[in-house]
């Protein structure tokens, strides 16, 4: 009997190891490891304005990577601003969008969170601004395809937790945007919060149709086309707040509800 309960708890230290080593435990700091694999992309759709382009529900696979536990927050990029200097990139393509919706403030040459706002994701930044903050970082955007299997995992789930909607895991409306992170409940498979609500969040990828494809252009960093943003936002409805709606602003398109989070290719 002895020689069996020791068994189980080996067993069971060694399925906790894979766990972690799955869910992130050897991913860099504030990030979690997706590993490589095949998962379901797309939906069959609601009959709702946008739906018809998460068709056709189709397998892609990705590498392993590690992506942002957290949206990057205002207080982050008023670092990466400070560190840089640089408010538009080499082509003139502006990082922030209007003043009116910034969540951060110049005082005295130097960048910093507006009044209560030091944890808010950082919204109001280009596609441009995102980029240029994730390689400044040493990270990228996250693809459509690796956003989306942070955000649903292998088994297809329509929310980061489950298929069934439920708004207390989200921040949904003007009086629940707020920081990051808060709503623990809302996780996604892999441990990512805020993959609904709070902030539509920049990827990498151009709006294409589907079945995703690496390698059709979608992915080319040069590109001046739509791209896609995903997770919703607090000022959208609830049917927009599933794994695989796809929102398509232009790459200059800034406001306060687009953010982002970022990605890394796990070695």
């Amino acid at each position: 009997m002895i020689a069996l309960r020791l068994t189980s708890v080996t067993v069971l230290a060694a399925c906790m190891l894979y766990s972690m080593t799955c869910l992130g435990a050897d991913a860099p700091k504030d990030m979690m490891l997706v590993p490589t694999g095949e998962f379901t992309l797309g939906s069959d759709g609601k009959d709702r304005d946008e739906d018809r382009h998460e068709r056709p529900v189709h397998q892609a696979r990705t590498g392993a990577f590690h992506i942002d536990i957290n949206e990057v927050t205002a207080t982050q990029y008023a670092e990466f601003l400070n560190a840089t200097g640089k408010t538009q990139n080499v082509a003139g393509h502006a990082y922030l969008g209007e003043d009116r919706y910034a969540v951060i403030e110049r005082v005295d040459e130097r960048w910093r969170p507006r009044k209560g706002k030091d944890k808010w994701a950082m919204v109001n930044v280009t596609w441009y601004g995102a980029g240029a903050f994730a390689e400044w970082a040493g990270k990228r955007l996250p693809t459509e395809a690796e956003w989306e299997k942070a955000a649903r995992g292998t088994d297809a789930r329509r929310f980061p937790w489950g298929n069934e909607p439920d708004e207390s895991r989200i921040r949904f409306g003007q009086d629940k945007v707020g920081a990051t992170g808060t709503r623990p409940k809302g996780a996604s498979p892999y441990g990512c919060l805020d993959m609904a609500g709070n902030a539509w969040e920049w990827t990498s990828s151009s709006f294409r149709p589907y079945p995703y494809d690496p390698d059709d252009g979608r992915e080319d960093a040069g590109s001046s086309d739509r791209k896609v943003a995903r997770g919703g936002s607090w000022t959208g409805e609830p049917h927009i707040f599933t794994t695989t709606y796809r929102f398509r602003p232009f790459p200059s398109f800034a406001h306060r509800y687009l953010g982002f989070r970022c990605a890394k290719s796990a070695e």
